[in-house]
């Protein structure tokens, strides 16, 4: 059995525990620990760049919405839909169930950001 170190950041690395080496496919087999973590990092890094700004991106949009409806509300949408204060809170609700999931990966980025440039100073 070979231990195998997962990479959760590009900072850390997360143990998950071990792997059948009949498990691991065949071109990883006779790569050492280091090359399976330096693997493991260009992996975690690639999915990084990929997923966060599609994060980012939504969040952003998110909060424009949100912004939108209030301005929506003063300017009289729910009497131009026949809209109920429970149908307007129900679609607020809803907004808002889009934003939660975000906001904890937003949260970590920025305090990564912030922590790099503090860094470079």
């Amino acid at each position: 059995m070979k231990k195998l170190d997962l990479v959760g950041t590009a900072d850390t690395d997360v143990e998950i525990g071990t792997i059948h080496n009949e498990r691991m496919p065949h071109s990883l087999r006779n790569l050492s620990q280091d090359e399976i973590s330096d693997l493991n990092r260009k992996l975690v890094r690639k999915i990084d760049c990929i997923v966060l700004p599609i994060i980012g991106i939504l969040y952003i949009l998110n909060y424009i919405d949100r912004q939108n409806l209030a301005a929506a509300k003063l300017q009289g949408i729910m009497e131009d839909l026949d809209m109920t204060t429970q149908q307007f809170a129900t679609a607020i609700s809803i907004l808002f169930v889009g934003y939660l999931p975000f906001q904890i990966p937003s949260n970590l980025v920025s305090c990564a950001y912030t922590k790099s440039m503090r860094d470079t100073h």
